[in-house]
């Protein structure tokens, strides 16, 4: 079957829905308490995230990420090799932003948290992520009715799946392009680029 013998419309979109795996992550409660080694954070992502996958040969997390997390401080340094509960989550959250942001962009967001933690200031990542995971959650049921409507328009114009994926795509950037704006007013130190 090639691509001209398929037919876009509402059930495959659907279909695209449940490969997709929109609310799979790691929950607060398959985080240890405990410290792990960088091998065990690799696995417990590798372990919980696998179908997030766009490929099998993609990689969600590596020795070499972690390290260089570490040496362009998004995360705080390891102690005695081993990973806290606050790495494992700023890693997560650092999975999830790398998506749609620069490395710089994310460096700048999380810094003020990184330095507290490095400081032994208190920092509630937990409720953080929690949080996130609740808005996580309701995005993704924004995200299919959005991508529903925007087919229906689509189609009304008789238009394509290649005008339907530069519609969503449209959207997408437009949506960076706010978190950018938002990111150089509130978390850069200065706005010279």
């Amino acid at each position: 079957m090639n691509n001209e013998d398929l037919e876009f419309d509402l059930d495959n979109l659907k279909r695209i829905f449940e490969d997709l795996h929109f609310n799979d992550e790691i929950q607060p409660e398959q985080i240890p308490n405990l410290d792990l080694y960088m091998d065990q954070v690799i696995t417990l992502f590798e372990s919980n995230l696998f179908e997030t996958k766009r490929s099998v040969e993609d990689k969600l997390l590596t020795k070499t990420m972690i390290n260089n997390y570490t040496k362009d401080k998004l995360l705080m340094a390891a102690k005695k090799k081993k990973y806290t509960r606050d790495h494992v989550i700023l890693m997560i959250i650092i999975y999830n932003l790398k998506q749609s942001l620069a490395i710089n962009d994310i460096k700048n967001m999380l810094k003020p948290i990184v330095e507290k933690i490095e400081n032994n200031e208190q920092v509630d990542i937990d409720s953080l992520y929690k949080k996130y995971l609740s808005i996580k959650t309701n995005n993704s049921d924004e995200i299919k009715t959005s991508a529903e409507q925007k087919l229906k328009e689509v189609k009304d114009e008789d238009g394509d799946v290649l005008l339907y994926i530069l519609s969503i795509i449209d959207m997408a950037n437009g949506y960076r392009k706010i978190a950018e704006k938002l990111i150089d007013s509130f978390f850069w130190e200065t706005n010279e680029k």
